[in-house]
């Protein structure tokens, strides 16, 4: 696979309208967010709330009409620039679209980090889209999830690959075994759409 321990980071995925477009909407008042009382999944720390909602998980669709059409824009445009990159075709499995929103929080202690993770232990792609600007980094670790290893790294063992800024329309794509992790804000919201696909 030749996006393996690769990152990619990409601007303006999608057309200024469609980035408005999809804002728009998963900020409306009609869209259903559910709220999770930790977003790490109490990995570590302080609890860290945020809402979420798990719009396509393994073939099941949870959302529809404009908001489907525009991440299916958004992962054909991704997975094109991928090309464009390798200069490789590969055919490409949809798993999952989650999208996350999280406020400031008032009262965190220790670092903002949230705990490092990968998504799933069968190889993948993650594809992350910013929806609007915001602080609050996605950090990508040189440390790989490696099936043989059930090691989990301790936080004073990751080295830092890359660090990517929230910027509406940008999108980061990457292996799915480096360990990442998202950055609390402290300005505002932050919301990130989350997209994992398998190569076949």
């Amino acid at each position: 696979m030749e996006w393996e321990n690769k990152v990619f980071v990409i601007d303006d995925i999608l057309t200024k309208k469609q980035q408005e477009d999809l804002k728009r909407i998963l900020l409306s008042s009609q869209f259903p967010w559910h709220f999770i009382p930790d977003v790490t999944a109490g990995a570590g720390g302080d609890a860290r709330p945020a809402f979420k909602n798990q719009l396509i998980y393994d073939g099941k669709v949870n959302v529809g009409g404009k908001a489907l059409s525009l991440l299916q824009q958004l992962i054909d445009n991704s997975l094109s620039k991928l090309y464009e990159e390798l200069n490789v075709k590969a055919n490409y499995e949809l798993f999952r679209i989650v999208t996350i929103l999280q406020m400031p929080l008032a009262n965190l202690g220790g670092s903002r980090r949230d705990a490092h993770h990968i998504d799933f232990k069968k190889k993948h792609l993650n594809i992350l889209y910013y929806v609007f600007d915001a602080d609050g980094d996605t950090v990508i670790f040189e440390n790989m999830y490696h099936p043989n290893d059930i090691k989990f790294p301790e936080p004073n063992e990751l080295k830092v690959k890359k660090k990517v800024t929230p910027k509406q329309g940008r999108v980061v794509i990457f292996d799915g075994y480096h360990w990442h992790t998202g950055t609390q804000p402290k300005k505002g919201m932050r919301c990130v759409i989350n997209i994992n696909v398998f190569q076949k």
